[in-house]
């Protein structure tokens, strides 16, 4: 009975998975199922260790899925064909008898060895080593090429598969389908048949829209058991039921020049009766008007991986279920091993190492009788809750957990006797009156004809900080994003709605309900303009700026520039975009008053008849007016980025200036001789303060020159010429 409802469970989860591709964890599982959270973890584990479902970490989460590659010893020995593996390295590390047969090869010849060290042509695959590459990522492959045997070429259909290893790393299956009509061709051949080949092995086949063939090779017409000549103006109809035949139909019918290939599996009834699987692929064949006028088929036979795949499938459930039997043999001899401890625990020594470790044990234990009396605490048991090594405390299973009082004794023992095992998450209650969450796994058990109760408490503090630091993380982020004044919203791949924020609903008079699920461009003055927007984000990733005008339902209309970028899952999947909208009439309003302000600004600045500079903190010139470019002799671009003090007759003495500046905050009358490039000294009075940006770090030092009259030294003669020529003296 126990293995019956072990294998049920097990087929429960894997149908789970296969209905959720995406992966899920234990808990959704358990919840999903209605299962125990401790069921649900040991037959996970048990699929995993067989290689039926793979596990992944994201974050602190467990992702469980269904696992899509085959085990690698099933391959070599259920395999009818010639068979070798290459492992992470790209390197062959086994193969089958069939393939050393194939080529009169021993394994010892192979191993170790990579793809373009083989006995194949290489120059009939020159990609193979790729391919391998791509296999080893989860991809398969299927393609022709040829073996070499001596001076022999063996035409042969290679499918590259994807398969894990006992250790659940990686590998790559070559699988060499050998086809019954082939023959090994000379190597200097192999050019001139490769068509041949191909045309052996696979089937194609090209026809009207109305089905009519027009051309047939000899593969295909072999298949029917016809020459080609009678095949050609025949429909083309495969031998599936009817209901498949309209589905291939309908396919057919979808295919376009967005959409030219599709790619079909079923199965076919041979002229001589046989069940065989096909896999087809179909192409469009589109006239000057993009209208199709016709088709072309090529197929293959993969009956042989069917059947492969179904031997895999049922050995796994044999295997599985001889596990099963196995796992349920081991849990009754531990129930009888147990029994027996219990029954000698003075003299028995796995009685005495069984103690230790529960009395060691990392989380707490405690034994409950039938009446809900405590009758065993574990060390753990003990610190947490706070009574000393010794006699028992004498108290209840309630009375350690948190608002035990509220909790009936009764209730819980029949859930735990009707389910065996249950779990619940509490608190449990310190003698200081502390609490400390935990999840409690609560199983039944019956020992010398009484009635137990055997809790393990692990201590879930950290987890639950964790979740409530995401639900805090949750709520500001929706905070965030309802206080924007910025209209924001996601949009879907198919371009809905399926999130907007409180601005949105002002911006365009919908409510949240209305919008979420509607198509993004109907709120546009310009809906394909809006469209492409959102199509140039899932292309290039992002947008800046990108102009669009929002109609109210009332009519107004709120021209905004709009920046968006895609979003994606944990598992980098592009799952939709988030777009901003920013009304820039506001905006243009602020940008016309800022640059009104900075020319008016800057106009006072040039129109000072005293030479004004900024310094940056470590002495660069950052900005000058033209009464700088005047008393220097340079232009306003030769000024900036160089020294301050470079331009005084005594640049130790400018240094100092602006460093006390710096220091002290400002300096008055600070006085100072500027050198002309004409070597003219003019004496100035500087006035300097430091200015800060809007978070208050100092950004600089502003800093004014006051010319000394009638104290210019130095080139005397030459003022003395230039006063003398404008009729001053």
């Amino acid at each position: 009975m126990a293995v019956g409802k072990c294998s049920e469970d097990v087929s429960r989860i894997r149908d789970l998975l296969s209905e959720n591709p995406e992966g899920l964890t234990i808990k959704d599982i358990s919840e999903m199922l209605g299962m125990n959270r401790n069921s649900a973890a040991k037959n996970l584990q048990l699929l995993k260790m067989q290689g039926r479902v793979t596990l992944k970490h994201i974050g602190p989460a467990k992702i469980y899925g269904l696992a899509s590659k085959l085990p690698v010893d099933a391959v070599l020995k259920l395999s009818n064909n010639g068979v070798i593996v290459f492992c992470n390295g790209e390197t062959v590390v086994d193969s089958n008898e069939k393939f050393q047969e194939l080529l009169q090869l021993e394994k010892n010849d192979i191993i170790g060895k990579k793809a373009e060290q083989l006995p194949y042509f290489i120059d009939s695959n020159p990609d193979l080593p790729r391919l391998i590459r791509d296999g080893l990522k989860g991809r398969e492959n299927r393609f022709s090429m040829d073996l070499v045997q001596n001076d022999r070429s063996i035409p042969c259909m290679v499918t590259l598969s994807p398969v894990f290893f006992e250790s659940g790393d990686p590998g790559v299956a070559l699988i060499a389908n050998v086809p019954a009509c082939a023959s090994p061709i000379r190597a200097d051949n192999v050019a001139n048949s490769s068509l041949n080949e191909i045309d052996e092995i696979e089937y194609s086949c090209r026809f009207l829209p109305d089905g009519t063939l027009t051309y047939v090779n000899q593969a295909y017409s072999n298949l029917l058991h016809m020459e080609k000549t009678e095949v050609i103006g025949q429909k083309w109809r495969p031998a599936v039921p009817e209901r498949e035949y309209e589905e291939i139909k309908k396919c057919l019918r979808s295919l376009d020049s967005g959409h030219p290939v599709a790619l079909r599996e079923f199965k076919v009834i041979t002229p001589r009766g046989d069940s065989r699987w096909q896999r087809w692929m179909f192409r469009i064949l589109p006239d000057q008007d993009g209208k199709s006028s016709g088709y072309t088929g090529t197929g293959i036979d993969i009956t042989e991986i069917k059947n492969l795949e179904d031997m895999v499938r049922k050995g796994e459930e044999e295997r599985e279920a001889l596990v099963l039997k196995h796992e349920a043999v081991i849990q009754d001899l531990n129930r009888q091993i147990y029994h027996e401890i219990h029954c000698h625990e003075k003299t028995n020594v796995q009685l005495q190492f069984t103690q230790f470790v529960v009395d060691n044990a990392s989380y707490v234990i405690m034994w409950v009788s039938r009446e809900g009396q405590l009758i065993y605490l574990n060390k753990v048991a003990r610190q947490v809750l706070g009574y000393p090594d010794g006699k028992l405390p004498g108290i209840t299973f309630l009375d350690t957990i948190a608002g035990g009082s509220s909790f009936s004794w009764n209730d819980i023992w029949e859930a735990v006797r009707h389910h065996q095992q249950y779990t619940l998450e509490s608190a449990l209650m310190t003698t200081m009156g502390g609490e400390i969450p935990v999840e409690m796994v609560l199983d039944y058990l019956e020992f010398k004809g009484r009635q137990y109760c055997c809790c393990f408490a692990k201590d879930i503090t950290e987890r639950k900080r964790v979740e409530e630091a995401m639900r805090s993380i949750s709520n500001y982020n929706r905070i965030l994003i309802e206080a924007s004044p910025d209209p924001l919203m996601t949009i879907n791949c198919e371009g809905k709605i399926s999130d907007v924020n409180n601005s949105t609903e002002n911006v365009t008079g919908y409510a949240r309900d209305e919008l979420i699920g509607t198509s993004f461009p109907d709120y546009f003055t310009e809906p394909e303009r809006a469209r492409e927007g959102y199509q140039r984000v899932f292309k290039d990733g992002s947008v800046r700026d990108y102009p669009l005008t929002i109609r109210h339902r009332e009519g107004q209309i709120t021209p905004v520039l709009y920046n968006a970028t895609v979003y994606h899952d944990d598992t980098g999947n592009v799952r939709g975009v988030f777009a901003a909208a920013r009304d820039i009439t506001g905006r243009k309003r602020a940008d016309d008053a800022f640059r009104a302000s900075a020319r008016y600004t800057r106009s006072l600045i040039e129109a000072s008849l005293d030479p004004l500079v900024t310094i940056s903190p470590d002495g660069q010139i950052t900005d000058v007016n033209a009464a700088t470019e005047r008393v220097t002799g340079y232009s306003r671009n030769n000024l900036i980025g160089t020294d301050f003090s470079e331009y005084f007759a005594d640049p130790g003495k400018a240094r100092e200036g602006y460093q006390k500046v710096f220091d002290e905050g400002i300096v008055w009358d600070y006085p100072l001789e500027i050198r002309h490039r004409d070597g003219t000294i003019t004496p100035v009075l500087y006035n300097a303060t430091i200015y800060r940006d809007e978070s208050g770090t100092i950004q600089g030092v502003f800093a004014a020159a006051r010319t000394i009259a009638g104290r210019a030294t130095g080139g005397r003669d030459a003022i003395d010429s230039r006063v003398e020529g404008h009729g001053l003296r």
